[in-house]
């Protein structure tokens, strides 16, 4: 969520952090460490974003990004979406491809795209 310039030179040694983001998830759902429900964490952080932060729209989509990460790692049985919300809200869960075009056209970052594809199944 952190602003950064245009391919900042942190990100050449640090890329933008979804693979700290799969890798937390991965390894906390395999010690069976207590990580709440990252799947529906996701999903709330994309449907109450704050538009008075800055990128709020990018954040919207990388956070959608993260709810499609975490769903491919977690079993859909123990870590569901929050359908409550989902039909209450009336929320569309965009599809990832829908999600990876709208960072694509948002961010400032030439290879966050490609990161994101290298951790989806």
């Amino acid at each position: 969520m952190a602003q950064l310039q245009a391919d900042a030179p942190i990100t050449q040694r640090h890329p933008i952090a979804y693979k700290a983001v799969y890798w937390i998830i991965q390894s906390s759902h395999r010690s069976h460490e207590f990580l709440g429900n990252p799947v529906r964490h996701y999903q709330h952080l994309a449907t109450r974003m704050n538009f008075n932060q800055p990128l709020a729209e990018l954040r919207v989509w990388r956070a959608w990004a993260c709810h499609h990460l975490a769903q491919a790692i977690l079993p859909a049985d123990d870590f569901p979406r929050d359908e409550r919300q989902i039909e209450s809200e009336k929320i569309q869960i965009p599809d990832i491809s829908v999600v990876l075009a709208k960072i694509d056209e948002l961010s400032p970052h030439r290879h966050e795209v490609r990161e994101i594809k290298k951790l989806l199944p």
